[in-house]
């Protein structure tokens, strides 16, 4: 939602200098705020644990390829399925007649097999809870009959330990106590084959991602590499003193590692079959070891009730995360890397945030970068943060809370009426903001924000103190400025409103778009963005664009498909070589989690289904660029990076989302953004404008012709506004100003 310069109301701004008195004000304006600097390892934490679900020890977990739903079995015999956004149970099973052994979700995350103790393995469909089909291993050789369409197997015993879906979903993968590998055809569920190799109970079974190979683990200290479409053996892995409990593929298909009772865990080449490396760290032995989906961090859970997250290229410690009360007896990734689930002898899953370890990888210095190149690449770059925030006592003096996040202490600024309401809930309160790079261990915290989820009103967050900040960093005795607004500058204002006479010479060429979307169905306003987009065409009136040539589209009349028919039909058949094009976009806008590519959010737009509600920018600019238009100027008074203001996120998304890179324009297309990388697109209650859009006018107005020069002029305006919130936004250019003299000018 877009609200006063997206941080903090008018009433709790002027409430906040109102109580705190002048020599409070007067002290906390006498420096710029000391950085919220946040290590990087703080950055890994446990975001959820999920309870309630089982009455003894969890022993498998496994996150859904969506990452929406974790599966969880346990030793009573029951799986749950819990959404990992919300931590609540979705679905409670009662799978097995005794423990359940193994949970795995088939490739499109609609299936999940479990095995059991009962000798038995049953497929379920992940979206109503209820079973399709029973697989029961006989304890006695010979065919036994079947149950449902699943035939019994010969010459397995015991019970089931492990299972694996295959790549592509059409196999099953099978292991028992009873020392065998069983592959079953997922559609039939026949037999296909029975793997006999091992001389001890295999605890672990894995498919190569290309579905070639199958790994598989033992009681007997060793893994087989097996041939998935003949069943032969490929070689056999010697080197672990104990049983292997886990093994897991790189996303690559070159490594595999093992995890064993020897309290060690082995990476293999898997062409060679060579040990490569040897990971120790824990002090028990490994129970569940599981790749990262890009590969680069293995995590590792061991009866010393810890997780080992390790470095794989480097074959280093990053984190051992600790707060399992128990054995801990699987791990699993999710697919986007930001999450880890785990589950052990204290009845709990853990799901565990490691957005860290991506900002890790943006922020480290490359082999062959220097200092120079490395600075300038980073400085730009952020990515979102969210965390509850534990607020403290309540400091009228200074109307605000205190509070404490990674050894920084802050004050977050509530009037005192509001503050009494914010008491009965304070554990829900949250704080947000854009994490850059200020250090190579440390993370700076910009544009913080503290939101009430009840009343959604922001509130500024100022440090006091404490924090690792650097030598040259401001005093920590120095408190922020507080920005104090000043009464509305009426004149500023007026003037604005007041469309001056250009003189404009006749424009019958020229063609725009303009896109205002305030009032959403089912979403949060975007504040002024309707009136902003109504006072843009007025003004693109009086430089001389005929209204017949400008589509006009706001809230309801902004849909989806309104904005296709009006960009992909309106917009090619109207356009001539000598035309100048205009978009301008006032709204909300979204990333989409997994890929970082920016949509316009349409008046019946949804976050949760960017692809097909959304419209994407990418897709804009290609099209834009089809065009035999002489020149194309893109105006966007919005944002793209989840973080807040004029930006919105999918539900259950987890806040760091990597915005992805700009597409490549062509040379006839200039885009003046409100925004660079993951800032957030702020508003102005006092002006009744966002303040891009604002500035914007004020320069048009003010004599300034061409997107170059008005880039210039408004640059330190919006800079110093959202400066004075303890906000970032710098408005960006999608060339250098210099390159565009004399090219796409506005008024003629």
């Amino acid at each position: 939602m877009r609200q006063l310069l997206t941080i903090i109301t008018v009433s709790a701004l002027v409430g906040a200098v109102a109580i705190g008195g002048a020599q409070s004000a007067g002290k906390e304006n006498s420096a710029r705020s000391a950085p919220i600097t946040i290590p990087v390892s703080d950055l890994i934490r446990k975001d959820k644990i999920l309870e309630g679900g089982h009455a003894k020890e969890v022993k498998a977990v496994s996150i859904s390829p969506d990452g929406t739903m974790v599966a969880s079995g346990g030793a009573d015999g029951t799986v749950v399925l819990w959404d990992a956004a919300t931590g609540n149970k979705a679905q409670v099973i009662d799978a097995h007649f005794k423990d359940v052994e193994a949970v795995s979700f088939g490739p499109d995350g609609k299936m999940l097999a479990t095995a059991g103790r009962d000798n038995t393995i049953v497929l379920w469909n992940t979206a109503t809870g209820k079973e399709i089909a029973t697989l029961e291993v006989q304890p006695r050789k010979g065919l036994a009959g079947s149950i449902g369409r699943w035939k019994s197997l010969a010459g397995a015993s015991q019970w089931v330990v492990t299972v694996a879906f295959s790549p592509d979903g059409k196999s099953l993968a099978s292991g028992s106590s009873g020392k065998v590998v069983i592959l079953w055809d997922v559609k039939t569920g026949e037999q296909e084959k029975i793997l006999e190799g091992h001389a001890g109970r295999v605890r672990s079974v894995a498919f190569s991602p290309d579905g070639k190979v199958l790994a598989s683990g033992s009681e007997d200290n060793t893994v087989i590499l097996w041939d998935a479409a003949t069943g032969n053996e490929i070689r056999t892995l010697e080197g672990h003193s104990y049983s292997v409990n886990s093994v897991c593929f790189s996303p690559d298909g070159k490594i595999l590692a093992s995890g064993s009772d020897d309290d060690s865990i082995a990476l293999w080449d898997v062409k060679t079959g060579e040990k490569t490396r040897v990971l120790k760290g824990h002090a028990e032995s490994v129970r569940s070891v599981m790749f990262s989906a890009d590969g680069k961090t293995l995590a590792s859970g061991s009866s010393d009730k810890t997780i080992i997250l390790w470095d794989v290229s480097a074959g280093s410690l990053i984190k051992k995360l600790e707060g399992q009360e128990g054995p801990v007896q699987s791990v699993s990734f999710g697919r986007d890397g930001r999450l880890l689930a785990s589950g052990g002898g204290d009845k709990t899953i853990s799901l565990w945030d490691l957005s860290g370890l991506k900002l890790t990888a943006a922020l480290r210095k490359g082999e062959f970068e220097t200092t120079k190149e490395f600075e300038e690449r980073v400085k730009n770059k952020g990515v979102s943060y969210a965390s509850i925030i534990a607020l403290g006592k309540y400091d009228a003096d200074r109307a605000g809370f205190e509070a404490e996040l990674s050894g920084n202490i802050v004050l977050v600024r509530v009037p005192r009426e509001r503050a009494k309401e914010i008491i009965s809930h304070k554990e829900k309160i949250r704080i947000e903001g854009t994490l850059r790079y200020f250090d190579p261990a440390t993370t700076e915290l910009t544009n913080a924000v503290v939101i009430d989820p009840v009343s959604r009103e922001r509130y500024a967050v100022i440090r006091t103190g404490g924090g690792p900040v650097a030598a040259s960093a401001a005093p920590e005795a120095s408190a922020p400025p507080v920005y104090v607004p000043k009464a509305v500058d009426q004149v500023a204002v007026e003037n604005i409103h007041e469309i001056p006479d250009f003189k404009a010479k006749a424009r019958p060429d020229d063609l725009a778009v303009v896109i205002g979307i305030e009032n959403y169905r089912g979403l949060p306003k975007s504040d002024f963005s309707k009136s902003d987009a109504g006072l843009m065409k007025d003004y693109l009136k009086a430089m001389g664009f005929p209204e017949r040539n400008i589509a006009f589209l706001t809230d309801e009349k902004a849909s989806l498909s309104d904005i296709k028919k009006t960009m992909e039909l309106w917009l090619p058949n109207k356009v001539k070589k000598e035309s100048m094009v205009l978009i301008y976009y006032s709204g909300h806008g979204a990333p989409e989690p997994a890929s970082g590519d920016a949509y316009i959010v349409p008046y019946d737009g949804d976050p949760n289904y960017l692809s097909v509600t959304g419209y994407p920018i990418k897709i804009m600019y290609e099209r834009l660029g089809k065009l035999p238009a002489a020149e194309v100027v893109v105006l966007l008074d919005s944002c793209f990076s989840g973080s807040g203001g004029r930006s919105l996120l999918a539900k259950g998304a987890r806040p760091l989302v990597m915005v992805a890179e700009p597409p490549v324009l062509a040379t006839n297309i200039a885009v003046l953004s409100a925004t660079q990388g993951s800032q957030i697109s702020t508003s102005s209650s006092e002006k009744g404008h966002g303040v891009f859009t604002f500035y914007f006018l004020k320069a048009v107005r003010d004599g300034r012709k061409t997107i170059g020069d008005i880039y210039e002029y408004i640059r330190p305006l919006i800079e110093d506004e959202a400066r004075a919130m303890n906000v970032q936004q710098s408005p960006s250019l999608s060339f250098e100003p210099e390159k565009l003299k004399g090219k796409f000018s506005l008024r003629k």
